[in-house]
C-alpha cells in the first residue's frame, strides 16, 4: 500500500466521487487546508502515479463539483486555464480500496 496522508486520501476519495477536479476549486470547498498544502498534495499524489494531468479544458460531460449539471448543459464550451486532474487505474483501485476501508467526510 502507498503512503497516504490524510489530506491525500481525501483528494483521491472527491476526485473519485465527483471526478476531474482543479486544485483551486477543491482549496475553496475545503477550507481546513491552505493552498500550498492543497498544491503540495496534488502534486505529490501526481508524482506517485495515483492522478494525471487532464488538461486545462475539461469537457462538459464530465462530472466535477464545482459546475453544476444544470449549468454545464446550457454553457458554452468552457474557455478556463485552470488545471484538472482526474484518477488513473491505479488510483480507482486505491480508491475504491480507501472507501471500503475507512469512511472520510469528503468535502
Amino acid at each position: 500500500m502507498i503512503d497516504l496522508n490524510d489530506l491525500e486520501k481525501i483528494i483521491i476519495l472527491h476526485i473519485f466521487k465527483y471526478g476531474a477536479e482543479s486544485p483551486i476549486f477543491w482549496k475553496r470547498i475545503s477550507k481546513e487546508y491552505s493552498m500550498d498544502q492543497v498544491r503540495e498534495g496534488f502534486r505529490s499524489l501526481q508524482r506517485k502515479g495515483i492522478i494525471e494531468y487532464c488538461g486545462s479544458q475539461i469537457s462538459r460531460k464530465y462530472l466535477t463539483s464545482s459546475i453544476k449539471n444544470t449549468i454545464k448543459r446550457k454553457a458554452k464550451p468552457m474557455k478556463g486555464k485552470r488545471s484538472y486532474f482526474c484518477l488513473t487505474r491505479d488510483g480507482k483501485i486505491l480508491a475504491k480500496n480507501l472507501l471500503s476501508d475507512v469512511k472520510y467526510n469528503i468535502p
